[in-house]
Parts: structure tokens; sequence; C-alpha cells
């Protein structure tokens, strides 16, 4: 900052300039040629203080106004007459000697003054930025000499499990919809980057996956997911590099995380399959490296949360996955609070991609780094931390949004050993799933019952849900045989009105819950901008709709609940009809109270506050658990009933098809509660 005026410490002139000065300037005093540098603000006073004067020369009078130092200021006029010129003769002639005495000591005080009292007349010299961190090396140390591409095989090996077609937990995507699976593109691709062998004769990846075409697709169940880690990692050789990759739903109970294979129950330990023995299977493995990859707590917001496992990562289940030996890193491919993004089809730099939005980054990630990637060898690490940055980065371009990929452990500091003579594993074949006796019903069959009963799921998210795919069990269905056709039962209401209430009420709720063509309820999953007049004009077109909706429900609720005292007399394919029948009227019900209370809360603008720092600029329904519906006490009622006629029928049913399906049912939660949202990453 520049001052607007100086003294002379030479001659304690007040001197000035039009452009101010600037602290640390050196000037040139124009009355008695002093140079000095322009002292700092604070220490203008000290430095101007008035200077002792030798006796012998009295000071010099201080002119009236300051002595400019500008090049184009008139300076002070000199006297030019011979008796003032020859005074300062004189003057000057006695005392010159002294003068200069006076000048050299007191310059030099000047200076010990300034360094023992103000070190430093110029401002200190800004310090320099660190240099940026080295990009990262995808492929090798940053420290690792350049060398020639690596000609041989290298000793790594992959293990892809994916697992999507869930009995009872939400349902992960592994393509577009009805579209071709794309978990072999994606597991091919991440070996390829890690430079796995995939070639017929070094082939080292394995596949596992219960949507990909023979010989990998196959049902994943806990027995098949066991057996196929214990296969793979028992065949590795000492200098392999190993990576696993799980591709699923991931639950923690009581301290302890498991992975749950296409049959696992969150709430049943007994049908998952623990981390622990994972991790165990690769304490005893004798791998130069392991690697596992946790690409779990997945959600597809095209699809919603049909049933649990999409929920965001806890904290504790986040810190079971990483609690592993310690020669293991683990990849996380979300953080506590985050899910790990899905889609059906979403953009991914000019075109589009379907399934994990990790695996998408990934594949980005390796086709186009941020420099050009290094010629890898046999005895590097494969580079996990650097594909975490880097992975990390290319998500916000897919629409992975708030998603964090991390890495716990390092590989370790010594060398990785390699020999080149040492024979590959050889290929070891997937354990088969348990074997079942031929089942005497034939699956057409099944599927004609399934058909009597089944309903569009609670949360469609706007699309269409085939039928639940039932596996046959040998002798569940003896005692369930049809004995009067559908049609015969329409035709004669009075002769079967408990079964024409069932037909009827089934029906309504497939109406209300269609999406294509148009027509049913329309679930409002989200909306952005703010609560406008033509958005409040919309919701309560939506709200006739659902009126309606209520009323049919209702009116079947009471017709149901009526026709109970003839239950009994029913055979027991109609009595598993009628109570699955009272349990989903009861359900849809609940639900539609509770989302038409949602809908209120828009029109009263009784929402939460968004952050504009964090970008919210809209809200999403989200499901709460059932125990915080905001509903009246007669809704809470219904889903009170709804729940025990789900769980009863899971009991009473265990085996058949409406077991199973109260089993899946009985997991959806029915409150829900709108929360700020970022439409955009």
């Amino acid at each position: 900052m520049a001052v607007p005026n100086a003294r002379c410490p030479g001659c304690n002139a007040k001197l000035a300039s039009k452009r101010g000065l600037r602290p640390g300037q050196s000037v040139r005093c124009p009355k008695c040629g002093t140079r000095f540098a322009v002292p700092e603000p604070a220490l203008a006073h000290a430095v101007a203080a008035p200077l002792p004067v030798a006796p012998p020369t009295p000071a010099p009078p201080a002119p009236a106004a300051p002595l400019s130092l500008d090049d184009d200021a008139p300076q002070p006029v000199r006297s030019n007459g011979r008796v003032r010129l020859a005074l300062a003769c004189v003057v000057l002639a006695v005392g010159a000697g002294g003068f200069l005495v006076y000048e050299r000591k007191h310059r030099d005080a000047a200076a010990t003054h300034a360094s023992v009292e103000h070190p430093t007349e110029h401002p200190p010299p800004k310090e320099e930025p660190p240099p940026p961190p080295p990009p990262e090396d995808l492929d090798r140390p940053i420290d690792a000499p350049e060398a020639p591409p690596f000609p041989g095989v290298f000793p790594r090996r992959l293990l892809f499990v994916s697992v999507t077609k869930y009995a009872f937990l939400n349902p992960l995507t592994a393509g577009p919809l009805a579209g071709l699976d794309r978990t072999r593109a994606a597991a091919l691709a991440l070996a390829a980057h890690w430079k796995v062998p995939a070639d017929k004769q070094h082939d080292q990846v394995y596949v596992l996956s219960d949507t990909a075409p023979p010989p990998e697709g196959r049902p994943c169940t806990r027995d098949v997911v066991r057996g196929t880690v214990e296969r793979f990692l028992v065949t590795s050789r000492a200098q392999d590099h190993v990576a696993l990759y799980f591709g699923g739903h991931a639950v923690e109970t009581g301290g302890k995380a498991y992975f749950a294979p296409a049959d696992g129950e969150h709430d049943d330990p007994a049908t998952l399959v623990p981390v622990d023995e994972i991790y165990a299977h690769l304490r005893a493995c004798k791998a130069a490296q392991k690697v596992v990859i946790w690409d779990v707590c997945r959600f597809n917001p095209q699809r919603g949360r049909l049933r649990p496992g999409s929920e965001p990562m806890p904290a504790a289940l986040a810190a079971a996955l990483a609690a592993a030996p310690a020669d293991v890193e683990v990849l996380l491919t979300c953080q506590p609070g985050e899910n790990a993004a899905e889609a059906f089809s979403a953009p991914a730099d000019g075109s589009t991609y379907s399934g994990s939005a990790f695996l998408e980054a990934f594949r980005l990630t390796g086709e186009k780094p941020p420099k050009q990637r290094r010629n890898a060898q046999p005895t590097d690490p494969i580079m996990t931390a650097a594909w975490a940055s880097v992975v990390t980065k290319r998500l916000a371009d897919v629409g992975g949004g708030a998603q964090t990929v991390k890495v716990t452990g390092a590989p370790r500091a010594t060398a990785f050993p390699f020999d080149a003579a040492e024979p590959l594993p050889p290929r070891f074949a997937f354990p088969e799933p348990a074997k079942r006796p031929p089942a005497p019903v034939p699956s057409a069959e099944v599927a004609a019952l399934v058909a009597e009963f089944a309903v569009p799921p609670l949360k469609t998210f706007g699309v269409d849900t085939p039928p639940p795919e039932f596996p046959d069990r040998a002798g569940a269905l003896k005692d369930y045989k049809a004995d009067v056709p559908i049609d015969d039962v329409l035709k004669n209401r009075a002769k079967y009105p408990l079964r024409a209430a069932v037909i009827d009420a089934l029906t309504d709720v497939r109406s209300l819950w269609k999406v294509s063509p148009k027509g049913g309820v329309r679930v409002r999953e989200s909306f952005t901008g703010e609560v406008s007049n033509t958005l409040k004009r919309d919701i309560k077109g939506d709200q006739n709709t659902l009126a309606v909706g209520i009323a049919a429900l209702e009116a079947h609720n009471d017709r149901l609940d009526a026709l109970q005292k003839d239950r009994a007399a029913q055979p027991k394919r109609w009595q598993a009809h009628f109570d699955y029948a009272r349990a989903v009227v009861k359900s849809r019900l609940a639900y539609l109270n509770e989302y038409n209370l949602m809908l209120g809360n828009v029109l009263t603008e009784t929402l939460p506050a968004r952050d504009a720092k964090a970008r919210e600029d809209g809200y999403r329904l989200a499901s709460t658990d059932t125990a915080k519906m905001k509903s009246k006490k007669d809704v809470k009622q219904l889903a009170a009933e709804a729940a025990e006629l789900f769980d009863r029928i899971a009991a009473e049913r265990r085996g058949t098809p409406w077991g199973d399906q109260a089993r899946r049912d009985r997991l959806v939660p029915y409150g829900m509660a709108w929360h700020p949202l970022a439409s955009k990453p």
C-alpha cells in the first residue's frame, strides 16, 4: 500500500510524490542526496523521528512544503548572488570535513537502527506454491524407470461375481431394460486394464453371473458363491496378483458384514455369505497381491427401491468391509452415506451405458487416462490407489453423483516375485447349484398359479415388471391343485362370492399400478424448481386419481373383511389367494394414503429447507420405515394388518409361491418423506 510522504533520514526533509511512495521503494533526497528505502506505514513515525544533530554543524531548517520527487515538479530556487555564494564557500570549506564525518556516522547509525528495530525494510518474498502432485500413474509406481512393453503373460487373475436377480432384496441392473447382459463385457474391460490374461490359451478371468450367457451364467446361490471364491483362491500361485470383484448387496448385522447371494435375506445371516469367511480364504491364499472390490449398496434411481438392499452405505458396514487382513487391499466403490450408482441407460462420454457406474467409469479411465499410460511390468503391483483416485473423478461424468472410491491397505513394500517358467493355474469348474429332485409339478402349472394372484410391485418407478419367477419345489403344490377355472368363477359369481371378490380386488390393483398403456396411479418420485401454480395444479390432478383409487380399494377391503367367515370352507389354493389379496389391498391403501399426505405437503409448501451451497434445486420422495409413517392412526392400522398377514402367509405357506412373495412384500416400507435433491452433480 502506498504512503503519501516520507522523511529523509539525512536532513529530516519531508518528501512526497504524486504517485505515492511504496514501502521498500528506494528514493534519493533532492535536498541532501541521501538515498534510503521508504519505510512501512507502521514504521514511518519511528523512522522519521528527529535525528541527533552533530554539534559542529547545526541542522538546516525543514522546508515549509514537502519536496517533490517527481521529475516534472519545480525544484527549490537557488540564489545566484555572489555574497551568498562566497559565504556558502566559506561555510563549506570550514565544515566540509566535519560534515562528511557526521554524514558517514549518521548513515551507519541509521543502518544499524533499521537493522535492529526493523530488520526487514522490504516486504518478505512470497513463497512459491508447492509443485502439483504428479498425475496418477495407472500402471507403474511413479519412481519406476521406463521399460519396454512386456511381451509375456502377466501373473494376474480376476474373479468377477455379479448378483442381480435377488429374490428378497432389491433387484440390481446388469444391462439395459429388456436388453443384453453386459456383465461379461464389464469383466473383460476390468481384466484388460489390469493386465489379467483373458485369451483362450492363458485365460485367468472367471465370471460368475446370474444374468450372463453360458457358461458363466448360473444361479448365484449361497453355496455357488462360497465354493467359487474358495476354488479361485486355493488355485492361485505365490507370484499371482489376484483381484476379486463383488457386485451386489452387502449387509451388516451384529458387527459382521455379509455378501448377499441371490437367495439371501437381509435379516437371516444363515442365508448370507460371511465376509469373514472370504477374508479367511484370502488370508490363507499365497498370492503376492490381493485386491477385493466391493461394488455394493447399489441403487438404480430409474428403478427405485422395491425391496431392501439399496440403502446408502452404513458406516458400520463400511468399517466391517474394510477390516480385512493386513495384506489385503479393499476398494469400496462408495463411502458411508453414499450409494454405488447404476442405471438402465445413462449418458457417458458421448454414448450411453447400462449397469454399474463404477465399472463404466473404470472402463473410461483405462481407455482415456489422465496421462499416457506406461509399460507395466510383471513385477509391478496393481496400482489400486491411483485407479481409485481417477475413477472417482470420472464417476461425475457417468452420473455417479456423490460417489467416492477409496482404498484401504496397500501393496507390500518388497519386490514382487515373477517366474515366467511356472505354469499358469489350471482352469477350475464352477460349483453346481444344489441338485433338486425332479419336481412333479410342471413349470406351466406354477406359472398359471402365479398369474392368478401376482400383482405389480408396490413401487414400480415407471417400469413394467414381469410376474415373479418361483422355483418348482417337489411336493410343494400337491395340495393346491386348481378345481374351477377362473372363467367359470366369473360366470357364477353368486356361487363363488369369495373367489369373485379376490379376483375383482386383484384386478383393480393391477389396473391402478399399471405403467403402460397410460393409466393408473402416477407416483411423483421427485420434482425440481419452485412449487409453482402449475405444479400445484398437476398435483391436484394426481390427487383426483388417488381419490378414485383409494375409494375403490376401501370398498374391496370392506368386502374381503366381510367374507372372512367363508374362508375356512375354501380349498387351500383359494385360502392362500384370499389371504394374499387382503394383505395386498391393505398395504396399497396404507401406501396411497401416505403418498396423498406427501402431496399435501407440497401443496401447503411444508417442505424441508434446501441448501443452495449444496446445489439443492428440488425434492425427492424417499422411503422411510413403516414405523415413521406420518398418516393418522387408521392408516397405520391398515399397514399393521398388512404386515401381520404377510408374516402369516410367509410362515404358513413357506416353500410355495405365496410364501415366497409374502416374504418379499413384508420388507417394503410404507413410510416416506421429501428430501432436498441436487438434480445435477
